[in-house]
């Protein structure tokens, strides 16, 4: 009679640890499809000056800027990544792999309680 019992547990343990098995496997399954597309993981973590740099970069470097995207919501998804990026971070990522992204650049002036630019303060004189 013990060793029916012993069977049974044997038995017993077995099927718990298949029970397992399946149970991950099916939360597998479940996590990669649900996964979310790279960039909207990213644009959650970006600054608002940030997101304007990253279509800078998508419009100038398309495939490039894909790979930096996935690689930066594989680190976000990982936890590795928990602050938000900023322009300048974003920036640095793309130099540190020697890709300079071109932004505009205006310069203004504020004078007398409004905002001119440079060329029409240079028109003015």
């Amino acid at each position: 009679m013990g060793a029916d019992r012993d069977v049974e547990l044997i038995l017993m343990k077995k099927m718990l640890k298949y029970q397992k098995m399946a149970i991950a496997e099916q939360l597998e399954k479940m996590k990669s499809s649900t996964r979310r597309d790279p960039e909207e993981v990213v644009r959650e973590y970006l600054t608002e000056r940030a997101k304007e740099v990253l279509e800078y970069a998508k419009a100038q470097y398309p495939e490039l800027t894909r790979e930096v995207v996935k690689k930066l919501a594989e680190l976000i998804e990982k936890g590795t990544i928990r602050e938000q990026l900023d322009a300048v971070t974003l920036l640095n990522i793309f130099r540190s792999i020697g890709v300079e992204v071109k932004l505009p650049t205006r310069i203004v002036i504020r004078e007398g309680g409004r905002t001119i630019s440079i060329s029409e303060k240079l028109r003015e004189e």
